[in-house]
This record gives C-alpha cells, structure tokens and sequence, in this order.
C-alpha cells in the first residue's frame, strides 16, 4: 500500500499521510541488510528494524482475511424536520470524503466495499415518524441519490425510537465495522415511551454500532473559558476547535468538556444524545458549526472524518508480539497492550497505565494519582427522604439537583468509566414496614440503584403522608439495604424539615455514627436550622457550611450565584426545630459532611438556584476528597490491576519508581478458571497459589489489601500458600485475589482469581420489556430480555419455533441479555413470546412471556 494519499480537500495530504502508515501498514516484513552474515531484520509498522532473535509490538489486521475483507457499513439516521437543509448538503461531501478515506485506509479497498444506508425520521406522516429507510446498505453512489428523498416537514422528532428503528430495518453484513450517526437539530420529542436512555443504550452496544452524534450542542477546549468552542468532543473528551493557521483547519486537545451555557444546546440534547454517544464509545458534534458555512463547516467535516476512521482502526486492528526469526517474523495477538503502546521492543509481559507507567510482569507501583484513563472512580449516592405533607417542594426539587451532581461528577472523571449511582430511601410514610420506619423505593424492574437521567422514576414513589419521621431509621435501612461497591465515594444525604421522631429506640447516635464510619459512609444533611459565616466581619446567613468550617453564602453578583466564606461557618444557635442540631447536624458534621438550611431552598427563584448550585459543588468536593487516595498497580498476566490504597504518602512526593524483578517466576492458582470462580453463598472455599520455585515468599491479597476476616492461611510446602475461606459471602468475600511471590526485595510474579458468590435462593432476576403491547400491521419492534447473572438464553413463539420475521439480534452479544427483533409485523405474530434463561453455573433456570397482540387493519 502506498503512503501518500491524495485528497479532493486541498492541503489534507500531510494529516492523513499519517494516519495509512502508522495504521494500516500491511504485516511486518522480513528486510534484507547488507551485512557479510547475510542475515535478515524485521520492520514494524513503524519502520523501525530488528534483528533476528528481537521481539517487538506491530499493529494487524484483526479480521481473518486481513486488509483484503476489512470493510465497513455505515448508516445515517436524519431528522427531516425543515430546519435541517444545510445539514443535507454537508452529509453529502461527508459521506463521499470518508468513503475515499476509508478506502485510502484498506477499509473497503478490497474484494468487500464501504457501504452506506439513510434512515430518515419525524416526518409528518404515520409511517415515518419513528423511521423509514430511504436507502438500505449499498454504496455511496446510491445513497447519495437517496438524500434527495430526504423531506423537511418534520416536527416530532424521537431520536431514540429512530436508532432502534435502523438497528432493526437495516441488515448491516457480518463481519464488518459498524458505524452510526444521529444528525438532528433538537432535543427528543418522546414517542415510544418504552425506549428509554438504559435500553437504547443496551440496543446500540448489542448491535456493535459505534454511535456519533450530530446535534445543537456546545463544546468548549477549555472548561474555564468560555469563549474555546469545541466543533465536537470524543469519548476520551479530546475536543476538535477551528483553527485557520492549520492546513486541516482544525486542531485538537485534550480535557475538552461540554459546554452548559445558556442558549447553547436544547435543555435535554446532552442527557438525550451527547451522553449517549460517549457511553457507547463515540463522539458528539456541534451542529451550528454545518449552519455557518464555509471554512467551518469544512473544518467539521475534515475532524469528524478523522474520528470517524480512528474509531475504524480501533475495531479492526490488533496488537501482536513479534518475534523476529531467519524466515520472517512470528506473531501472535497481544490482549493486555492498547494500539496506542503497540511500538516498540517487547519484553515477555507487560502493562501500561495511561498516565505514561510501564510494568512489566510482577512489577508494581504506587501512585499517587492516575490518569483518568486508569480510574474507575465513581460515587454511589442515597437520598434519605422525609415523606411528610410539608416536604412536597423537595420531592420536586430532588430530581433535577441529582441530574446537576451526576454531570458535575463526570466533569471531574467520577462516574465515566463506571456510572455514578444513585439511591432513594423515604421514611415516616405510611407505606412504610411500620409507620416512621424507612423503606427503599426500587425502579422499574426492582433495581434499588437508578442512574440520574431516570432517577424521576424513583422519586415519584415519595408520599407526603407522614407523621412520626425517624431519620436513623432511614439512615440504617440504607446501611442494610443497599450493596455499595469497593473503592466507590459513599454518600448518604438526609433531607427532613423536623428533628428525630424516636421510632425504633435501639438506632442511638453513637450506633449511627458507628454504623456510618464503618460503612466509611460520609452524611449531609438539609434541616430546619439556620447557619452563618465570616466570623471575622459581619455575619452573614449562609446557605449551608461543611466540615472545615466554610459557609457557601448567597452572592446574586457571582456567575454561580454563592460564594464560599472560609471563616466561621457554623450553626446559629437554638434556631433549629427543636433537637434538630443534636440529632442531625452535629452528626453530619462528624462524619466529614455538611448540612444546609432547607428554608432557604423554600425561597425558590434566584436563591433556590444558589442553593443548588452550592450544594452540589460541595457534593462534588466531598466525593473527590473521599475518593483521592493513592493507588496500588502490579501487572499481572490478564493486565494491569489498579487498587485504592488506605496508605497513602504525602502529596508533594514524589511518586515511587516501579519495582524492578529480581529473578523470573511463575505462579499458578488452583482451582483453574477462565471466567470468575463461581461459588454458592455460605459454603467453603478453597484458592491455592504454587510458585514454580520453593524458595519464593508467596502471599495473597484481596482487592487490593489484606484477605477477608473469615479467611485461613496455610503454608503446607514450601513455594506454597493455601486460602481457605469460610462460609463466603459476595459482601464479604466477592472480588479479585492476587497472589504475589518474590525472591528477593520485591514481587516478581503476580496471578489473579476473580470470586463470585450467589445465592441458590434468589432467581436470575429475569425482567422481560415489553409483557404485553399492541401493534399496527407493518410495524417493527424489539422484545427485551435481561437477566442479572450471565445465562443461555432461547426464545419461542406459542411453545414453538419463532416465525420467519422474527430474529435473535443479540444472542451472541452478551452474557446478561438477548434482544429479539419482529420485523414487518402481521396478524400471524400475535401471540406470546417467551424467554427462558438458563445459568448452568447455578443450575436454574427462569422464563417469562410477552404477550403481543396485531390489530386488524
């Protein structure tokens, strides 16, 4: 393959000269020398020689026919709303350039072409307003004759019931890289209200389409400065920006954000769509950039190419290990090196970090901080809700606030890698488990924890028939009720306009506060109590105050509407209700929380939003100061395996360099497990590790530190360590072990076993979306069937086969669900449906049935 490339946009030669030779070099390749010996070298994809007996990391090809078959189908799902003419024409140069690009690429440049199908949705007729397929799968020259079936007299435009209607009308082909892109000018306009974000989300990533998103968003390059317009942000949050002086006309950076001004974006397309397209691995682009013309619109289209044959490359290309022989190089595909890291020598093992770390194995190191590309930081947070009469404005209130907090987290990398949680528990209710008591209000389905976009749905079960409110009660059915996850912030913030009505007389302060320190659990709270600050100048009423001592006080002045006073924040006294001080605030306080007058979240307007705003800033503060903490990385054979530290050196320090191994060794566990070893709750298990050398120091470690409390040790040979463990339980025992063994100073060979406990009590949770639904003739439709543990799933129709216009979409695509896809409906699909999941592991088996019903026409 050639390395220029020519491209109709003037000046794009030298960007995407690149891109073909780091990336789709053909295989490594014996270069002769001129050495006496005769003997031979090897290149990489890089250029860079080695001699024989050397090993090296060379990027390939993944799909079995190699460059020859790499090919790869690409739909586009448009609004048809009149607002979208611009739009067209920039899809039209768009798709014609990618197609070359990718061509240029080895994408579709040999015996299987690039091809491109256009769904259109929201135009004004019953057909079309969820979807129709303009053009099915073929090549760019036909779709893009199909735009001009595009029409412009949209109004109600449900992006999400348009994705999933594509996934279902269009047949991509097997094998091939499959790429999405959503263009629209607003927010969605609901229309199929079963499809909400979490099943769209499970759609899109069980049909292995990369989703980028077209829409009226802004973008900034820096989140401090408002004025960096962002064209578009990528799933590592790398922003794209015009810029003139570039041959390309744009430029890209790292730690982009997305930009929540006013009158920047519809108030949901981040929520709807942005977010969407990040989950799922793809990027979001800024729309009004296409309505300003050229040169920005060019520029949008050269970066949006680039993404486009980036997130290609990342699909079809491996990382393989090289070792350089006589008659060329020997290979084999690599899993635990990135392709960003696949250059270069290579040792037998080794793992790389994000921030720049190389390990090899055995090695470890600890870090005081980690790229956010090595973090899975998240927070689990619980609402702990008064269900009195007077408390209807904050129930109101709950919602939105969670919205804000879940995106100021992830503008701080909680919750991107691992999605941030959220709880609701409502106490003094009469649907309480005994009136004043807690209860855990649970989501659609009975999941306790919701993610922000549908915590609505969790907090509409609130009632306002309270009397007798006892907030230990809540705080302790929290504790009880809810698996928090290792390593995640912990939160619990209680929200009552009364003081402590004593119901269950055995919850004390100093059980709560013990209970709370235990689960390492840190509280606010928002009361019926007055705070102030500035202690040193007048005192001023503040919206609230945490542990260190600082009011957050109302500043109509200030871009964020508070403005945080270090000095003298504290309650005002005797102006809470009754004992509130005592029982709730002092006890916040002493957990590293803080606690905020609910009275001033009762003005409503501008001080509301104040109220908020500082709030969830100190959210945000709190979570992170739970969550800094060193980290413990050792490099094992499955890769790098990253662990919060309770030790943690100070912060000015520099981090220690990585061990380096003094001697090879080998471990091996017993049992021998390629997946998690499954065990059933309260029984015995049994984890040997066995060094290959007897006189090696082994030791076991469980996620990260010491092993659990009902766990044995034992040494019945030297070389060998024995873990016994007792009556397991997944809160106790469930996670990762490491055996780590050395000879001298430092570990030189680690190996890992992943735990897993069930209940043989509890079934696999099976939820099957929809049970019952009634539909036109000529319609389409996706039936859902998730189970909480990996399972076999079958489908069958009336006890019997499935008709002809119905397929499973999703068999393969995951342990945990099967998606199946009517087609084309008819009278003859009426009926029922029913999944049945089987986990051999556990040896039961569930099922569930929809029922369907077509109408007549």
């Amino acid at each position: 393959m050639q390395a220029l490339i020519v491209s109709k946009w003037p000046n794009l030669v030298s960007t995407f000269c690149v891109v073909a030779v780091l990336l789709v070099s053909p295989n490594a390749q014996q270069v002769p020398t001129t050495g006496s010996d005769n003997q031979g070298s090897c290149r990489d994809h890089a250029g860079s020689e080695y001699r024989i007996g050397e090993s090296y990391y060379h990027q390939n090809f993944a799909a079995s026919g190699g460059a020859e078959t790499s090919a790869a189908d690409v739909v586009l799902v448009v609004d048809e709303s009149g607002s979208i003419d611009m739009e067209v024409l920039w899809i039209r140069e768009v798709v014609s350039e990618l197609d070359y690009l990718l061509q240029s690429a080895g994408v579709g440049a040999g015996t299987r072409q690039n091809l491109f199908s256009l769904v259109g949705f929201g135009r004004n007729s019953v057909r079309g307003v969820t979807g129709i397929v303009l053009s099915d799968f073929a090549h760019q020259t036909v779709f893009l004759e199909a735009l001009d079936l595009l029409q412009t007299s949209g109004g109600a435009e449900d992006g999400y019931a348009a994705l999933e209607y594509a996934i279902v009308n269009t047949q991509p082909r097997p094998d091939t890289v499959r790429l999405m892109v959503l263009v629209t000018d607003e927010d969605r306009r609901v229309i199929r209200e079963d499809l909400d974000r979490d099943t769209i989300q499970n759609i899109i990533r069980e049909s292995g389409y990369v989703l980028n998103v077209v829409v009226n968003q802004g973008f900034l390059a820096d989140p401090s400065d408002e004025g960096s317009h962002a064209m578009g942000l990528d799933s590592n949050q790398t922003a794209y920006v015009f810029n003139p002086s570039s041959p390309t006309l744009y430029s890209s950076s790292p730690g982009g954000s997305v930009n929540f001004s006013p009158f920047t974006f519809f108030p949901d397309t981040f929520a709807d769509y942005v977010d969407l397209a990040f989950n799922v691995g793809g990027a979001a682009w800024d729309l009004n950039f296409v309505a300003e013309g050229e040169p920005l619109s060019l520029a949008l289209a050269r970066a949006f190419a680039e993404v486009k044959i980036a997130e290609v490359m990342s699909v079809l290309r491996v990382c393989e290990r090289c070792l350089c022989g006589k008659s060329g190089p020997e290979c084999s595909v690599t899993e635990n090196v990135p392709l960003k890291n696949c250059v270069g020598p290579a040792p037998e093992s080794r793992c790389f970090l994000a921030g720049g770390h190389v390990l090899n194995l055995g090695e470890s190191v600890t870090l005081v901080t980690l790229s956010p590309e090595d973090q899975t930081l998240a927070a689990d947070v619980i609402l702990l809700v008064d269900e009195s009469s007077s408390m209807v404005m904050e129930h109101d209130w709950i919602p939105g606030m969670i919205r804000e907090l879940d995106t100021a987290l992830q503008e701080v990398n909680v919750g991107r890698v691992e999605s941030n949680r959220f709880g609701l528990v409502g106490f003094g209710g009469d649907c309480s488990d005994g009136v004043g008591l807690g209860r855990v209000l649970s989501a659609v389905g009975g999941a306790q924890f919701s993610f922000s976009t549908n915590f609505t749905e969790l907090s509409e079960g609130l009632t306002s028939s309270g009397r007798r409110e006892d907030g230990y009660s809540a705080i302790y059915t929290a504790l009880m009720s809810y698996p928090l996850r290792p390593g995640a912030a912990r939160q619990f913030v209680l929200i009552t306009d009364e003081d402590r009505d004593v119901v269950d007389g055995n919850l004390t302060r100093d059980s709560i506060v013990a209970a709370l320190s235990g689960g390492s659990v840190m509280l606010n709270v928002a009361v019926n109590e007055e705070f102030s600050a500035g202690g040193t100048g007048a005192l001023l009423r503040a919206l609230g105050i945490d542990s260190y001592g600082r009011g957050y006080v109302y500043d109509p002045s200030s871009p964020v509407k508070y403005r945080v006073v270090e000095e003298e924040g504290e309650a005002v006294r005797d102006s809470g209700h009754r004992n509130t001080h005592r029982d709730y605030t002092q006890l916040a306080l002493d957990t590293g929380g803080g606690a905020w007058d609910l009275s001033i979240l009762r003005h409503g307007n501008a001080v509301a939003v104040s109220f908020t705003a500082a709030f969830v800033r100190a959210k945000v503060e709190e979570i992170v100061s739970q969550l800094s903490r060193c980290f413990n990385c050792s490099c094992s054979p499955s890769g790098p395996l990253c662990t919060p530290s309770s030790f943690c050196q100070d912060d000015s320090a520099e981090p220690p360099k990585p061990s380096t191994p003094d001697a090879p060794l080998s471990l091996r566990i017993e049992p021998q497990v390629s997946n998690p070893l499954v065990a059933e709750t309260l029984t015995d298990v049994l984890l040997t590790c066995s060094a290959d050398n007897s006189t090696a120091t082994v030791v076991w470690t469980f996620n990260g530190g010491q092993v659990p409390a009902n766990s044995q040790l034992e040494s019945p040979e030297p070389g060998v360590k024995v873990l016994q463990l007792s009556q397991v339980t997944q809160g106790e025992n469930g996670g990762v072990y490491a055996c780590l063994a050395h000879l001298g100073e430092t570990y030189n060979a680690a190996a890992t076993i992943e735990l897993e406990i069930y209940d043989p009590e509890q079934d696999l949770g099976l939820i099957l979306s929809p049970l019952e639904s009634t539909h036109f003739p000529g319609q389409s439709l996706l039936l859902s069937c998730t189970a909480n543990d990996p399972a076999n799933f079958t489908w069958t129709f009336d006890d019997g086969p499935l008709p002809r216009n119905v397929r499973v979409i999703a068999k393969d695509s995951g342990p945990t669900s099967s998606v199946l896809a009517l087609t084309q409906v008819t009278r003859e699909n009426s009926g029922a449906y029913t999944c049945l999941a089987s986990s051999t592991s556990r040896g039961i088996t569930n099922e569930d049935t929809s029922h369907l019903s077509i109408m007549s026409t």
